[in-house]
């Protein structure tokens, strides 16, 4: 069955330029399930604009090979009363759909690189900001949120400014 939750994410800035995401879920803010800490990379001081039209170049086409980057939503069952898995969330606020969607959203905004950490070890000890200790050495808490290593510390990109469009999806035939 697929699981829908809202979540909320809370970004805290540092005078050094350290920003640290926290996502928990809306009932218990102060037990976060994803850490992240990002730091702004040497390589590129400035923030550069970015844009998905780019992505209709004939050299980003070259390059993608064939791909398209979209958005695709699988059907999605009605949620049952009651059934918020403790998020408090409405179970007739959920969607119901029966079919699959595919949608190629727009984007435009600011960029630069970024040095992507995990949540620092010193800072996650038994009562600091509210958290419980944990091992944050793979982003996620291995409960609510799996661990993950990221492929490149170096290569990331922390996106400021982002204004994104959603146009009407098209239904993707011949889903299984």
């Amino acid at each position: 069955m697929t699981r829908r939750h809202r979540a909320d994410f809370d970004f805290q800035t540092s005078s050094t330029g350290r920003t640290t995401l926290s996502v928990s879920h809306p009932g218990s803010p102060s037990s976060s399930f994803f850490r992240i800490a990002f730091r702004p990379s040497r390589l590129t001081p400035l923030s550069i604009p970015i844009r998905t039209s780019w992505l209709s170049t004939s050299l980003a086409r070259a390059c993608m090979a064939g791909y398209k980057p979209a958005l695709v939503q699988p059907p999605l069952p009605a949620a049952e009363e009651g059934d918020d898995q403790g998020t408090g969330q409405r179970a007739d606020a959920l969607v119901r759909s029966e079919k699959a969607y595919r949608v190629e959203p727009t984007a435009a905004g600011w960029a630069r690189a970024v040095v992507v950490e995990p949540f620092p070890e010193q800072d996650a000890v038994e009562g600091k900001d509210g958290l419980s200790a944990r091992d944050w050495t793979g982003f996620g808490d291995g409960e609510g949120f799996p661990r993950f290593e990221v492929y490149g510390a170096r290569l990331n990109l922390h996106v400021r400014q982002l204004e994104m469009g959603f146009p009407v999806p098209s239904v993707v035939e011949g889903w299984p």
